[in-house]
């Protein structure tokens, strides 16, 4: 493994192209590829797919109450203008999400 920040000189940069030029990927190959990035783009399957009663009910009951009181992250805080700024400009043009709704 090349240490963080390495960079190959242009001979070496030559070579490894002239090592890859013409090589032909097989017809498998590229299915498997294509797959391999299918998967990827939709995302991965969670850990916790079809799993329930993980928790004991008396787990549960002490999750909820440890929760219980305490105010949410972004309660009381507020977004920099900066932020603000950005947001507007990502959102000026388009139609309110609301729109359209009852």
């Amino acid at each position: 493994m090349l240490p963080l920040g390495y960079k190959h000189t242009p001979e070496t940069i030559k070579k490894i192209r002239q090592t890859s030029i013409g090589h032909i990927v097989s017809a498998e190959t590229r299915r498997k590829i294509g797959k391999a990035n299918s998967i990827a783009l939709l995302g991965h399957i969670p850990l916790n797919k079809g799993k329930t009663g993980v928790y004991t009910p008396e787990r549960l009951k002490q999750m909820r109450l440890d929760k219980l009181g305490k105010k949410g992250y972004w309660k009381g805080k507020k977004r920099s203008q900066y932020v603000l700024d950005k947001l507007l400009e990502a959102h000026t043009g388009k139609p309110s999400p609301k729109k359209g709704k009852k």
